[in-house]
């Protein structure tokens, strides 16, 4: 049964699993590995006691298998920004966009979009695994680039950063561009996040799509 749990803010020396265990490669790893749970229920009990919220049992804490597999089929766009999947008992996934840019500039002529002089924008989204609300791992991609409404025509730059809870370091592989079509593309990030003193790892993985229209969101990611 799920137990509600409100947000609360974390003390950095609190913000650290004591035993987090992820499979490496949920696709290859045994069927024990996907049920382990993404933190230990000794950890979250004591921290949840220090801070007045009720105990869970290990029954409540969400699998490495089910980690992954909580984004499947989720997207963020501009039009929904944000994402996210609650976990049960505080824990959550969230995909995001940054939809702040300029909308698209397009023109249709016949039911057929038509090319314009070039424009200009950045697409931005990532994806997070919090807990209470506040963010343990994160991974953000960006992209600059032209579009004329039918094709990209540049790419400007584009990068991957990633970022973790306070005692983990973070290993990113450099981003990656796919160049799908000339109308789309996708920025592909990955990145490790280890606690080497409890052996704790997890691997986020994001694709940021943009488009010959100006347009982009966030697809086909996930933690494992």
């Amino acid at each position: 049964m799920k137990k509600k749990i409100t947000s609360v803010i974390l003390a950095s020396s609190l913000l650290l699993p004591s035993s987090v265990i992820f499979a490496q490669d949920i696709n290859s790893s045994s069927e024990i590995e996907q049920n382990e749970k993404i933190v230990s229920v000794e950890f979250i009990n004591k921290f949840n006691e220090e801070n007045n919220l009720p105990k869970l049992s290990e029954q409540d804490i969400p699998t490495v298998k089910e980690l992954k597999e909580a984004t499947k089929g989720l997207s963020a766009t501009q039009e929904n920004p944000v994402v996210s999947k609650d976990l049960g008992n505080g824990f959550g996934v969230t995909l995001w966009v940054d939809n702040t840019q300029p909308s698209a500039q397009t023109k249709s002529q016949d039911n057929q979009t038509v090319a314009l002089a070039d424009q200009n924008t950045t697409a931005k989204g990532g994806i997070e695994y919090t807990y209470l609300g506040v963010s343990w791992w994160r991974l953000t991609a960006t992209a600059n680039f032209n579009y004329n409404g039918q094709k990209i025509t540049k790419v400007n730059s584009f990068d991957v950063l990633a970022s973790g809870a306070p005692g983990y370091s973070v290993e990113k592989d450099p981003p990656k561009l796919a160049n799908l079509d000339p109308s789309a593309k996708d920025v592909i990030g990955n990145a490790k996040f280890e606690y080497a003193k409890f052996l704790a790892t997890a691997v986020a993985h994001l694709e940021l799509r943009f488009t010959g229209t100006g347009n982009y969101y966030v697809h086909d990611s996930f933690f494992k």
